[in-house]
């Protein structure tokens, strides 16, 4: 590890420790059925996996959910009209700490569940992923070294919406 890669390493930790917020709720207790506030926090660098992404969110929506969705989205600056929240690189320092009035209103809310679907390690979505309050954590698992949520599932041959389901599946079948 690099000088620069530790003290980066470094402030992003400091930065995630003060903005990191403990969820009040029982986790025995939480399934998608009992929870009411959804986050969905995702890469949007592809356009087939976005848009089952935000079909999922409109699914969970027509269940009366109240869909909270994020996006980070790989350029300088944010395309017109996107339909959904997202934050640009620009908006992530050098220490890949994310920062801008989305980031901070998403940190902000609690959740009941806060659901990752991106799949590779990518610091600033990992740092969203734990700073929030959230009674259940769910994601793809991506690796030793990269943010572990309280459940995940994994698909070696990386098939984005065979995932997605999976992870629903199981969303629906705990603590039933």
């Amino acid at each position: 590890m690099s000088i620069l890669t530790t003290i980066q390493h470094t402030f992003y930790r400091q930065a995630l420790k003060s903005k990191r917020k403990t969820a009040i709720g029982d986790i025995s207790k939480m399934n998608i059925a009992a929870a009411k506030n959804i986050a969905i926090l995702f890469n949007a660098g592809n356009v087939d996996s976005n848009k089952i992404i935000l079909k999922y969110a409109e699914l969970l929506r027509s269940k009366g959910k109240n869909i909270t969705v994020l996006a980070y989205i790989d350029e300088p600056k944010l395309p017109e009209g996107l339909g959904f929240d997202a934050f640009s690189k620009k908006e992530v320092n050098w220490a890949h700490v994310p920062k801008g009035n989305v980031v901070e209103q998403f940190i902000g809310k609690e959740y009941d569940i806060l659901i990752c679907l991106y799949t590779d390690k990518h610091s600033a979505l990992d740092f969203l992923a734990e700073a929030p309050a959230a009674v259940l954590k769910a994601g793809f698992y991506k690796g030793e070294d990269s943010f572990q949520s309280d459940l995940m599932v994994h698909n070696k041959n990386g098939d984005f919406s065979k995932l997605l389901l999976q992870l629903d599946d199981a969303l629906n079948k705990i603590n039933k």
